[in-house]
């Protein structure tokens, strides 16, 4: 998973370069594994089984725990005001906040 993360954050969001990155020292370094002796990084083929391994329940699952990691960090942060119930999603939206005609 980190192998991908990284590819995607350095601008490789397609998981056919991992075959060339497989092998990169830096991508190597930052999966923790020894840059210049260390094992080479998965495959293409391996990287898209992966992404395909899950199903839509446990997609949604995942989202649902991040989501929720993400509001309880909110809740957290240092001058963080107000909880979940306070969020943007009571907010009125910006339809209703447009002048009247």
């Amino acid at each position: 998973m980190h192998q991908r993360l990284y590819a995607i954050a350095c601008g490789y969001p397609d998981g056919n370069d991992a075959g060339r990155l497989g092998s990169d020292p830096i991508h190597k370094l930052l999966c923790e594994r020894d840059p210049v002796s260390g094992a080479a990084l998965a495959s293409q083929s391996t990287l898209s089984r992966f992404e395909n391994a899950l199903g839509r329940a446990e997609l949604y699952r995942m989202g649902v725990a991040l989501a929720e990691s993400v509001i309880e960090r909110h809740r957290m942060r240092p001058g963080a005001q107000g909880s979940a119930d306070h969020s943007i999603w009571t907010r009125p939206t910006i339809r209703s906040m447009a002048p009247s005609s």
